[in-house]
């Protein structure tokens, strides 16, 4: 005879229940690919891109990769590679700035933001 009527899972349901959530969790995790990988990735596409003379796309994508945060040297870099791919002035001081922010020692960052600020100013 019960109580309250009202229908109440055995441990066992629970157990089982936790463990093939638990199973899809890992499997999912296990199979999607780390963020070192998809940003390096987007970098080599950024860079096939500027190769190519597509700017604007090629800045797209080193910025992509320069969000996915795996090495402060790493995001440094792509934000360089975006500011040099960038094609407004103001982005690429921003990109600049952002770079030596993840690393104050990065000299290409320093000597182009060194240039951007001898130019005169022109309209973006």
């Amino acid at each position: 005879m019960r109580l309250n009527k009202k229908y109440i899972p055995s441990l066992g349901f629970f157990i089982l229940f936790t463990t093939i959530v638990g199973t899809i969790l890992f499997i999912n995790w296990a199979l999607e690919p780390f963020g070192y990988e998809v940003a390096l990735n987007y970098e080599q596409k950024g860079n096939q891109l500027a190769a190519q003379g597509k700017s604007k796309e090629a800045s797209t994508y080193f910025l992509k990769a320069a969000n996915i945060e795996d090495d402060k040297n790493s995001t440094s870099r792509r934000y360089r590679c975006a500011g040099t791919t960038s094609i407004k002035r103001s982005d690429k001081i921003k990109y600049f700035k952002l770079s030596l922010q993840y690393n104050p020692h990065n000299k290409n960052a320093k000597y182009e933001l060194s240039l951007l600020s001898k130019k005169v100013k022109p309209n973006d």
